[in-house]
């Protein structure tokens, strides 16, 4: 049983690595997303020969092309961790 305890508590050990880490890179992602966006906002609106509508249209695609990838990390990651965690429990089945 003590065997099983020390397992359980090594895997929970990993997975809240896992999640502090995917926290800490989502957040990381969101901050540059918004530095280049604000980035990419300035240069439009500065230095850019465009009417106003264009300016709009290409910061509302910035945010939600921002909200995308992040979406797209966060679903990749779950995935990975479900998938690992079938893997896990078909180990498990094959125990002696």
């Amino acid at each position: 049983m003590k065997k099983f305890i020390k397992k359980v508590s090594d895997q929970t050990k990993s997975e809240m690595a896992f999640f502090q880490i995917n926290r800490f890179l989502a957040t990381y992602q969101s901050f540059l997303s918004n530095v280049v966006g604000l980035g990419a906002t300035g240069l439009l609106v500065f230095f850019g020969d465009l009417d106003a509508e264009w300016v709009g249209f290409g910061i509302m695609f910035l945010m939600s092309f921002s909200g995308y990838l992040s979406f797209m990390i966060r679903m990749s990651l779950t995935l990975n961790l479900q998938m690992t965690s079938v893997e896990r429990m078909l180990k498990y089945t094959k125990l002696p």
